[in-house]
């Protein structure tokens, strides 16, 4: 990964000296009015660091906000002189990391820029702003049929179907996907969810919005964990059952089971392409919407996995 830092703080050569001998990052120097030239065509995964101190303050919001419109950098500001009063705007805006001027004085550790470079916070653009449904719903006695909520939303799907449709037959196939359902049903009915569509391999599985998803996240990492166990106690088969899952939050006009075609969602779009088009076998993904959400002891485990349709991706580490 490439580390661009704006500044003429010859300090900084120290600050960030573990990270160039690591070889694991391409650490580049430049000029803080080189900044242009690093918004023209910047390298995917980039991590750009702007010193505060080198920018007259309008110009630097303007620049901060140019580089975070580019959803593949990661962005990060040193505050050489501490004058920053407020840094939680800025990561509510979505930058990965901050440097103050203590920081400064030290040598940062490649350990360090990788927990920053996974750090992805939830940046809702300004139409998703206006939309967001600020009022965070705890039960489903609080949703009413026809009226717009804030979803946390779970897509499963079964892997390697035809494999295991040509071996078992359509019939013992067929069992199979509806012993899944049930499974499925009765792990996410646990933490509040339900099943609101499903397909012949999976579905859509959606959770009342609180606005800290976290037994959501846990819950998806458990049955990653555990298909070993999942197999054989709940399935009986020597094989390893193999599923995709993405997690997303978005807003949807609440219908019951079964009365779900009318309804019109960019989220509900958005999860099923993800979930279909974008998901690998066996791998479970969190938008940009959820994964600021993700518990800090499990943070480590999930890594960048691109972008799709607008949002930032990460994934699950290989756990087999």
């Amino acid at each position: 990964m490439k580390i661009i830092i704006l500044s003429k703080n010859k300090k900084l050569k120290n600050c960030f000296s573990a990270i160039e001998k690591s070889k694991i990052y391409n650490v580049e120097f430049l000029l803080p009015e080189k900044i242009k030239e690093v918004l023209k065509n910047p390298e995917t995964g980039t991590f750009v660091y702007l010193d505060y101190s080198e920018y007259e303050k309008p110009g630097f919001r303007r620049h901060i906000g140019n580089l975070l419109k580019n959803k593949t950098l990661r962005v990060g500001i040193i505050d050489t002189k501490d004058e920053i009063l407020d840094i939680a705007e800025y990561f509510f805006s979505g930058i990965s990391d901050y440097i103050n001027k203590e920081l400064i004085s030290t040598v940062i550790t490649p350990k360090r820029i990788k927990q920053a470079a996974n750090f992805i916070p939830v940046v809702l653009n300004p139409e998703e702003k206006k939309n967001h449904n600020e009022k965070y719903i705890t039960s489903w006695d609080e949703i009413e049929i026809g009226k717009k909520y804030t979803f946390s939303f779970m897509f499963i799907e079964i892997d390697y179907y035809k494999e295991w449709k040509n071996r078992w037959g359509k019939h013992k196939f067929s069992q199979f996907v509806d012993n899944f359902r049930k499974f499925i049903s009765s792990r996410v009915s646990e933490i509040n969810g339900k099943i609101w569509m499903w397909t012949d391999l999976g579905g859509l599985i959606i959770f009342p919005y609180n606005g800290n998803p976290i037994k959501e996240i846990t819950s998806c990492f458990k049955l990653m964990l555990n298909k070993h166990i999942i197999s054989v106690e709940k399935f009986n088969s020597n094989i390893l059952l193999s599923y995709h899952i993405v997690l997303h939050v978005g807003d949807t006009v609440y219908k019951l089971e079964g009365n779900t075609g009318t309804i019109i969602s960019d989220s509900i779009n958005s999860i099923f392409h993800l979930g279909q088009k974008f998901a690998k076998p066996g791998e479970l993904y969190l938008t940009d919407r959820i994964s600021s959400s993700i518990p800090t002891g499990l943070k480590e485990y999930f890594i960048p996995a691109g972008k799709f349709e607008g949002y930032n991706i990460c994934r699950l580490k290989r756990l087999e």
